[in-house]
């Protein structure tokens, strides 16, 4: 019985260490799948970018600033008077100003009639009523 015991302890034993083992074994083949990805990653996106790759993109960069700035030539360009004389706008304004002031002065010399003392010409209100009944009396 104690033999069988030992061996059967032994037997645990083993069985302990070759599940240590396949632990191992997984462990490893998982990290070198890993790795694997890892290093296939790398190498694809070396391929993805590589130095001739980044001049383009500089060069495409460059390209799209230089455009903008001509695009903003040509909007000042059609946003300029055609005749060639710019106008100030704080001059327009005060030229503005000063013939709206010019003009009330104008106005404060006429008379104006006072309009309460007058009486207005009586209006006969036509009602909606009125104008059904004298439609249905012409047909």
């Amino acid at each position: 019985m104690k033999q069988y015991e030992k061996e059967i302890t032994g037997n645990y034993g083993k069985i302990a260490n070759l599940e240590m083992q396949c632990n191992a074994l997984e462990q490893a083949t998982s990290d070198k799948s890993i790795f694997e990805a890892m290093r296939l990653g790398q190498e694809k996106m070396k391929e993805t970018i590589n130095e001739g790759q980044l001049d383009q993109v500089q060069d495409l960069m460059d390209d799209m600033v230089e455009q903008q700035q001509l695009a903003d030539e040509v909007s000042d360009a059609l946003a300029r008077p055609m005749d060639g004389v710019e106008i100030d706008d704080d001059e327009l304004f005060e030229a503005f100003a000063a013939e709206v002031e010019e003009q009330e002065l104008d106005m404060s010399q006429f008379e104006m009639p006072d309009v309460t003392t007058k009486t207005s010409a009586t209006v006969k209100p036509t009602t909606t009523a009125a104008k059904k009944t004298n439609h249905c009396r012409r047909r």
